[in-house]
Parts: C-alpha cells; structure tokens; sequence
C-alpha cells in the first residue's frame, strides 16, 4: 500500500519542474521581447573630436549622420568599412567606405574633414575590424584625440560600441549614437518580419563580440 502511494509522487516532481522551467522560459521570452531593442539600440555621448559612421549604414541615415557633424564639435568625420570581397570582383562596385564618404560629401560635409578607414575584407567579427582600421588610420595621422562617437544602425548599436572599446582600450572615451531603423517599429519589433530578423541577430553579435573581443 505504502509503496503504491508513493509511485505518483516523482510523476508530481516532473509535473512541477516542468511548468517551472516553461514559467523561466516564457519569463526570459518576455524579458527579451520588452528589454533587447532598448538595450541594443543605445545612444550614449561622450566629448568627442572625432566623428566615425559605418559606411554600410542605408543612404537615409546619412542626413542625421552629416547634421551629427555639423553641430558638434568635431574636427574629423572618419568612415569605416571593409573593402570588396576579391572573389567578387568581377562585379566590382565602389567600396563601403568610397561611396559613404561620396554622399557625406553631397550633403555638405567638408572634403577635408573626410576620412575613410577601409578594412581588409573579412566575414568573421567584421565590425572588430572595422574599429581596428579606424584606430590604425588615427595612429598613422599622429591624432590624439580626445573622444570618439560612432554613429550606426538601430540595435547593431551594442555591438559596435563593445567593437570600438575593445579596440581602444579603457583609456580612449568611446561614445555611440543610434540611428533607427525605418523598416520595422521598434517598439513593437517582433510583430515585424524584419525585426524578428535583426534584433536576435544583433543580439547574437553583441555577445559574440563580448566573448570573443576580450581575447583578440
């Protein structure tokens, strides 16, 4: 009797375990859906001299970009972005950097005060070599500045921010400016094919840049 009262208890067990760990699921699924767009897609300045856009941001984010510019005070607008993949080149177009740095200019942001940093082409942590040129091109000008802002797009935000402060270490003030995206509402992105797309994949990144930038 005794041993036939007990056989239901660990079925019990299993019952509880199992709706615990479905409540931290749904729990965790909330936290995300309410919390990654906000944290991701995070605007903060620092006092900078130097302004740097990634130069595969779209075209309508370059009007706030070069306005960014013109009411700060910066002294340099730099450009990064990788260059060609050479297997492609048989349909060269004109590189990330090249073609920002062209339109930047169009909207009236002086010549001189342009500089491009392209990157070697790579497919592995291509935002951290993105800030790596960047922080070679300054060295090779002699520049000492005294804080740089990056400007991107939407919740890619996190992960360059992490990128740049990996690149120039603690010393270096690093700010970082987020301009939204027109092809999903950001507060309600995960109703959108687009953002279901871009805010886990962002979030993806951030981590890996976390993990894998500290020992680069």
């Amino acid at each position: 009797m005794n041993e036939k009262s007990a056989q239901p208890m660990p079925r019990r067990r299993r019952s509880r375990w199992l709706i615990a760990t479905l409540g931290i699921v749904i729990a965790a699924l909330i936290a995300f859906i309410l919390l990654a767009h906000p944290f991701l897609a995070v605007t903060k300045r620092v006092d900078a001299d130097i302004l740097v856009v990634e130069g595969w941001i779209p075209d309508y984010m370059l009007p706030p970009a070069s306005q960014e510019f013109r009411g700060g005070k910066y002294s340099l607008f730099f450009v990064s972005g990788l260059l060609n993949d050479p297997a492609a080149e048989k349909n060269p177009v004109v590189p990330e950097p090249v073609r920002t740095a062209a339109r930047l200019a169009e909207l009236g942001v002086p010549h001189d005060a342009i500089v491009t940093s392209p990157a070697p082409f790579a497919r592995w942590r291509r935002t951290a070599k993105m800030a790596d040129a960047v922080r070679e091109k300054i060295a090779t000008l002699g520049l000492k500045p005294r804080g740089i802002n990056i400007i991107t797009a939407g919740p890619h935000a996190r992960e360059t921010w992490v990128a740049y402060q990996h690149a120039f270490g603690a010393q270096m003030p690093i700010g970082i400016i987020s301009i939204p995206k027109n092809n999903y509402p950001a507060d309600r992105w995960w109703l959108s094919r687009q953002g279901l797309i871009w805010v886990p994949k962002d979030f993806l990144a951030w981590l890996k840049e976390v993990i894998f930038g500290l020992h680069s």
